[in-house]
């Protein structure tokens, strides 16, 4: 991104945020005050990201990224959302956006997880999985090649990517994967490219989040 430091502080609020779902989905999920929770997220990143700061002796605004989360467990989910990129679901045999960008006035404007408008602007999302096949995590760079901004649809190429886990090994998807960012999707722009895709395998069962104690710089 454009902060001095972002690949550190993006790394950071990642540790962190996974470490605080482990602990508290259930805490989350069951709480009706989306405000509280959109607080409390944000305090427990950038009490993380300030440590940080201290100890990399630059200040919490050169830590800056924007954030994409989904968390799941025993059959329910929770996405966050801060700044651009898509989230997007795999549904019924179709591949739709469930959170979009937020971007400001320009298209090269975003909100991190260190800005003021934060708190306004999260999206976060709770529910049931049912029928929910799976989840696209897209950082800006990899939304711009698979993502109609106007349209607000997914590229077919997104649907591929699902349809590659159930008809391919693990190591050829992920070939696949690198060989579709360095052919295609890198190519498309100059914005950071990143992204997760979860997947439900057909034998596969929701289980408990695994317990992770929140670390010294997450607490």
């Amino acid at each position: 991104g454009s902060a001095k430091f972002s690949e550190a502080g993006a790394a950071c609020v990642t540790r962190c945020i996974c470490a605080y779902f482990a602990d508290r989905f259930n805490e989350v999920y069951y709480n009706n005050d989306g405000i509280a929770v959109k607080k409390e997220i944000l305090s427990v990143l950038r009490n993380a990201l300030a440590k940080l700061a201290d100890e990399m002796n630059c200040k919490v605004r050169d830590l800056s990224s924007t954030l994409l989360c989904c968390a799941i467990n025993d059959g329910h989910y929770i996405l966050v959302h801060i700044g651009d990129g898509v989230i997007a679901v795999e549904k019924d045999g179709r591949v739709k956006p469930a959170s979009l960008p937020k971007n400001g006035e320009y298209l090269n404007q975003t909100t991190f997880v260190t800005s003021s408008e934060a708190p306004i602007v999260m999206n976060l999302y709770r529910g049931k999985l049912d029928d929910i096949e799976g989840f696209l995590l897209m950082s800006d760079g990899t939304a711009a090649a698979l993502f109609d901004r106007r349209s607000l649809t997914l590229a077919p190429a997104a649907k591929s990517l699902f349809d590659w886990t159930r008809d391919f090994t693990q190591s050829t998807v992920g070939e696949n994967l690198k060989k579709s960012f360095d052919l295609a999707i890198s190519k498309k722009t100059t914005d950071d490219c990143s992204m997760i895709l979860l997947k439900r395998s057909a034998d596969s069962r929701t289980l408990p989040l695994p317990h992770l104690a929140l670390s010294d710089n997450c607490s």
